[in-house]
């Protein structure tokens, strides 16, 4: 019997998934029709949605294993089309995102999100682990190619990033200028001190603690000399002598009092007017410095290379390269929000995988450091404005936060039970822009309301918990990586989307799933939906 004689059977497909996603994409074309009337957005919106049921059947046809032979030609191959969006990519908006092949729109940021799952489920999948992860076996700090695109970064940004021309000086010239040039009031009260002390009794708790553990069970071969037991004694404590020392000798001291106080005013005081670091002045030490710190790190890791004998991928590709290289590609365009989406879905692939509490913890630490530099380093002006829009979205209700307002007026004048099919002001008078695309769920709020929110936020819900009980059932890791990728594209798309719409999150391009209008993204998810069925079909049939 044939692979497709079986599809027939109940075991074999997943209704369920089926009917819950072809129920979502049916109201969205409704939704999109009444988002549109008088143009023809929910008659290609039928096409697509035809289109894209087909090409997920399509993938019944063949052993979804046979994407795990193509993952990473497939990666590669999207990762060079997002390097050609720059250089001849269609410029829309003032984003460079697309490239016309043949007549044909590509948005490869969308592909992205297919490749990255690809990627991921096949690294993990190949790589058995009886513990969890760590920051360090996702970075791999010693690989070759972390010192190579270091000295690479600093080679391109040598004369070109004013922080690593002159770095001092320009954190004190951004200090000042966001101070206005006034030092900051000092406060001395005690909360640093009584930090300190606090931290100070706790070090020398734990260093007495490990002075009286109880030594582990030597041989006769290893034991320890009364040199070895004193510098223990010295390593242990001394630190911690050291800082009290420092502490009682500057107790009264202003640093001691408000250190954030001090070092704010002498940072204002260099960089404003008439100050040290007023002016640019470019040094050349720093770079030197960086740079033969660098050269170090690429000895070492090349001697660790060569002493492994023949080295493997895994040496050189970390997981985090698999996703922060396109995550800087698509940010580039610029857009921010697909490219968080990519971080997300990648995220959410290593969690399942298994993560150390510990190293989530530093994650989120490192997020929110990482968000601070983004924001002085990489971030445009207009996607600032949108973070302080979403702060903020009164401060310029007619311009960065006009869609946003415009957006929860409408969600919310739906009520309970909104105000009827075609019957929305806010969209009907064209208040409300991108209606049809990034806002439908805003439509569909104002017409729908509360009840009609709640209807498709379920549908959403029950959508996510069948695709996870199909990757709860796979037959193999692969299998279950590749379902589970998918399900994260579609929770984090739609939760950021409703999150955006309705203000709990800055208005990035996100468009709903299976429910906005456009082509890219429903196939997308569509091919998702395809190899989730594979993934369960393939569980119930060859099991």
């Amino acid at each position: 019997m044939t692979e497709w004689s079986n599809l027939g059977t109940r075991s074999a497909i997943s209704y369920r998934l089926l009917l819950v996603t072809f129920v979502i994409c049916g109201i969205g074309i409704a939704n999109i029709y009444s988002a549109s009337l008088g143009q023809s957005f929910w008659i290609r919106q039928i096409f697509w949605v035809i289109f894209g049921f087909g090409v997920a059947l399509v993938h019944l046809a063949f052993d979804y294993r046979v994407f795990e032979r193509i993952a990473y030609p497939f990666y590669a191959f999207v990762v060079f089309l997002l390097m050609l969006v720059p250089l001849v990519g269609t410029k829309v908006y003032g984003a460079r995102r697309w490239l016309r092949l043949a007549g044909f729109t590509l948005q490869p940021s969308e592909l992205m999100k297919v490749a990255i799952i690809f990627v991921l489920a096949r690294y993990f999948a190949e790589e058995t682990r009886e513990r969890s992860y760590t920051i360090r076996d996702l970075l791999r700090p010693l690989n070759v190619t972390r010192p190579l695109a270091a000295i690479a970064a600093l080679i391109v940004l040598w004369g070109k990033n004013p922080w690593l021309q002159d770095p001092i000086g320009e954190l004190a010239r951004k200090v000042a200028l966001s101070h206005n040039g006034v030092p900051p009031e000092w406060d001395g009260t005690y909360g640093f001190r009584v930090l300190l002390v606090t931290l100070l009794i706790a070090a020398a708790a734990i260093a007495l603690s490990l002075e009286l553990r109880p030594p582990a069970k030597a041989s006769g071969f290893d034991v320890p000399s009364a040199w070895k037991q004193r510098l223990r004694t010295a390593l242990t404590f001394g630190p911690v002598a050291v800082v009290a020392i420092l502490t009682y000798v500057y107790w009264q001291s202003e640093i001691f009092g408000d250190p954030k106080s001090v070092i704010l005013t002498w940072l204002v005081e260099a960089g404003a007017a008439g100050g040290t670091h007023e002016a640019f002045l470019p040094v050349l030490w720093f770079r030197v410095l960086l740079l033969a710190l660098f050269v170090v790190y690429l000895a070492y890791a090349v001697w660790l290379l060569v002493k492994d004998g023949r080295p493997d991928l895994r040496q050189i590709v970390a997981p985090i390269d698999l996703v922060l290289v396109p995550m800087g590609l698509i940010m580039a365009q610029p857009d921010l929000g697909t490219a968080l989406l990519v971080g997300a879905i990648a995220f959410s692939i290593i969690l399942f995988v298994g993560m150390r509490w510990t190293s989530v913890a530093l994650l989120a630490v490192s997020g929110v450091v990482l968000s601070v530099f983004a924001w002085f380093a990489l971030l445009k002006d207009y996607q600032k404005r949108r973070v302080l829009t979403f702060i903020d979205p009164e401060s310029d209700a007619r311009g960065a936060g006009y869609h946003a307002n415009q957006s929860m007026i409408a969600v919310g004048s739906g009520r309970f039970w909104g105000k009827g099919f075609t019957s929305g002001t806010q969209s009907q008078l064209s208040f409300l822009p991108e209606q049809h695309t990034d806002f439908a769920f805003s439509v569909w709020g104002e017409e729908h309301g509360f009840i009609g929110g709640i209807v498709l936020v379920t549908l959403y819900f029950t959508l996510i918990v069948i695709a996870v009980g199909i990757a709860a059932r796979s037959r193999d890791r692969f299998g279950a990586l590749l379902v589970t990728g998918f399900t994260a594209l579609v929770f984090w798309q739609a939760f950021v989307n409703m999150g955006m719409v309705i203000g709990l999150l800055p208005v990035v391009g996100v468009p709903l799933p299976l429910f906005s209008y456009g082509g890219s993204s429903l196939l997308t998810v569509m091919v998702g939906l395809g190899i989730t069925l594979n993934v369960a079909y393939r569980r119930s049939t060859f099991s």
